[in-house]
């Protein structure tokens, strides 16, 4: 067991407009630090945002385990615009993806992977030629498929694994999966469902992979009931 300080500054990727054209609260990356307290293989950590962190100050800050099926923790915006939570844990190199929901609009995501040295960016990320659309995350309504398109906007073709939900018994389910080769050029769509549709929150993730020629994946949240 290793005990220890480590701050790490975390930057946020950006924002999603509203329907207004307004952007939703932000995370201001100076602000932010995530302490590393204990841990081997399982990492304990706090999190906190200095007061003027999120701009302007409302709603929550989420934070996801995208490798494990943990619950989504929820941490409520002080009016300073500060937030804070310990007791927090995750695998030793598990990937955590942090934002904010709140009135104005989702924030764009933050992706880490928690390590013993503190928060990573991490690696093998898609080639920014496979474009998703959405990008981050995906509203999944009670009685109705929702869809994600992947394009290859890449000069080679593009072998996908197949979709990899966190939780494959969870309360979302691939419907129509990858066909696993995606030519230069080419696109293709597929759904995902909701098994539970009992109008309760349910947040998971998915992983678009690719395994050739080179290998990299994003995590998509997939998002049920959060208003």
């Amino acid at each position: 067991m290793r005990a220890g300080g480590i701050v790490i500054a975390m930057a946020l990727l950006g924002c999603a407009p509203t329907d207004t054209g307004n952007p939703p609260a932000a995370l201001d990356a100076n602000d932010v630090s995530a302490q590393v307290v204990s841990g081997i293989i399982e990492i304990s950590y706090a999190i906190t945002g200095a007061p003027g962190a999120v701009d302007p100050p409302e709603g929550e800050v989420w934070i996801l385990e995208l490798d494990q099926p943990r619950p989504v923790v929820r941490i409520a915006v002080a009016a300073d615009g500060s937030f804070r939570r310990e007791n927090l844990s995750a695998r030793d190199g598990g990937r955590v993806r942090l934002w904010i929901e709140a009135p104005s609009g989702r924030s764009a995501p933050l992706d880490r992977v928690v390590t013993m040295d503190g928060l990573a960016a991490p690696g093998e990320a898609l080639d920014t030629c496979v474009r998703l659309d959405p990008p981050d995350a995906i509203d999944v309504g009670d009685d109705e498929r929702a869809t994600l398109r992947i394009e290859n906007g890449c000069s080679e073709t593009v072998r996908l694994a197949p979709i990899a939900l966190r939780d494959p018994e969870g309360a979302f389910e691939v419907v129509t999966d990858t066909s696993g080769t995606l030519a230069a050029g080419a696109s293709e769509t597929i759904e995902i469902a909701l098994r539970a549709g009992d109008g309760a929150l349910h947040v998971d993730a998915l992983d678009v992979e690719t395994i050739a020629p080179r290998v990299g994946r994003r995590g998509v949240t997939l998002i049920a009931n959060a208003r």
